[in-house]
């Protein structure tokens, strides 16, 4: 009689395991003991793959999950998807996160793991009113469901992650920086002495108005009544109104108070482990990267993997959060730099583009303009790779002054300059000559074809 489960032949050990068919431990069981030695690795794989590859129909069924394949605009259907899709390359996988469940992480983490090549990952942690309604309220887990996923990601290398939204259930815990506001002592000026009024001339100038505007009502109604024959006010002075000197303007001064910034990001999600990033790409359009928790992985993740794209949007960090992090962030393969809703003072991004001159696409179209835009006069050229910009004209037209800044941007060759017009009030008076003139006299200093296009805002404004 054999002594273990190991002694016996593989077609009774898969007997065995599908006799406890629907029991709700199966999976996990069976995932077990794969993991536990070789042998029984080799004979239950299939059978996870299989078990996998039908849940993901359900989730392709239920419109939970995308997938495109390389050579594909459409995403596979659920009767699309066969064993191959373990094996292929895949263009985009598109999930959803908020209800997850053991066995959806499951199948995402064999599909992601095993593919030959994953372009892009997107996940989606916020649903629409109307998904709600369907599928219930966000849950207030599953932070530790995206921390496995982002764990899976990160290691896979050519992955570009993009993250969107962040559910309202999870903002419980606040940024990486505290801010201590001191108030400077306030500066006491007392204010110049009043001169000393004359009486008798208050009187008479009250009375005077009064009348005045007495007349002034009446003139309408009665035209041929006369005229107001209140004397005017003499301009020369009198003996009972000497002149005055000049009135004396109090002095005021203001003094910001003292802002100091204060860590707070001792403590770390203990569910991240970034050991060896390879993600060629990161789109940040959520709050979560820059949780206390989870900041120092961020920082590592961005300076450590061999990301060539860089995307920051609604990260829902201030002016004073970003004077702190852009400075820590340092990408030497970076050629691709997108800058969202996000408000960054414009020398903080200047200093931050200043080191990455190997930026070859610039993409300000969204970005809000805040600080004055003005490039120092240097004998380096602050992008010398640049092939394609985009952005606002408040951007572009400081930006284009110099094209010793950008020499590919003036050679023959493929480059593109796209300005992005707000819909906004007042957009025809703006587009004008005059409001465009520095934009256009930028460009033709280049001679750079150039498109315009209108962006942003709403239909209602």
């Amino acid at each position: 009689m054999p002594s273990s489960l190991l002694h016996l032949p593989n077609e009774l050990i898969l007997e065995i395991l599908g006799y406890h068919e629907g029991s709700p431990l199966e999976d996990d069981t069976i995932q077990n003991l794969a993991l536990s030695c070789r042998r029984l690795f080799a004979i239950l794989i299939y059978t996870i793959l299989q078990k996998q590859l039908n849940h993901l129909r359900n989730l392709a069924r239920n419109n939970k999950i995308e997938i495109y394949k390389t050579e594909q605009l459409c995403r596979l259907r659920s009767e699309q998807l066969d064993m191959d899709i373990y094996g292929s390359p895949l263009n985009s996988i598109s999930y959803n996160i908020t209800h997850t469940v053991a066995k959806d992480l499951r199948c995402l983490h064999g599909l992601i793991a095993r593919a030959s090549q994953v372009r892009y990952v997107k996940l989606a942690l916020e649903m629409s009113m109307y998904e709600q309604t369907i599928m219930g309220p966000i849950p207030e887990g599953g932070i530790e469901v995206f921390s496995s996923l982002f764990n899976v990601c990160v290691e896979k290398e050519g992955l570009s992650l993009s993250v969107n939204g962040q559910p309202m259930v999870w903002d419980g815990e606040g940024g990486p920086f505290k801010y201590e506001v001191t108030p400077s002592p306030e500066s006491t000026i007392a204010p110049p002495a009043p001169r000393r009024r004359n009486i008798r001339r208050n009187l008479r100038t009250e009375k005077t108005d009064y009348l005045k505007r007495f007349w002034e009502l009446l003139s309408p109604i009665f035209p041929n009544f006369g005229t107001s024959k209140i004397p005017e006010k003499s301009e020369e002075p009198t003996v009972e109104d000497p002149p005055q000197p000049a009135k004396a303007q109090p002095f005021v001064v203001i003094i910001s108070p003292s802002i100091t910034s204060v860590a707070n990001y001792e403590t770390t999600n203990p569910l991240l482990k970034v050991h060896d990033p390879k993600l060629s790409g990161i789109e940040i359009n959520s709050r979560i990267f820059f949780r206390s928790s989870w900041y120092t992985t961020t920082l590592e993740l961005l300076n450590t993997a061999p990301i060539t794209q860089l995307s920051f949007g609604n990260t829902g960090l201030n002016l004073y959060d970003w004077f702190q992090i852009l400075p820590c962030i340092t990408i030497p393969g970076l050629t691709q730099f997108t800058l969202g809703e996000s408000g960054i003072a414009f020398p903080d991004m200047f200093t931050f583009l200043q080191r990455h001159p190997s930026i070859t696409k610039l993409v300000l179209s969204n970005s809000f303009c805040i600080g004055r835009v003005e490039l120092p006069a240097s004998s380096i050229p602050f992008l010398p790779c640049l092939t394609k910009l985009e952005g606002a004209a408040e951007y572009l037209a400081p930006l284009l002054k110099d094209k010793d800044d950008y020499p590919l941007l003036d050679s023959p060759g493929p480059q593109e300059l796209c300005l992005h017009l707000r819909y906004e009030e007042g957009l025809e008076e703006w587009l004008t000559t005059s409001a465009l003139e520095p934009f256009n006299e930028a460009v033709r200093n280049l001679n750079v074809d150039h498109a315009a296009s209108l962006c942003g805002g709403s239909e209602d404004k």
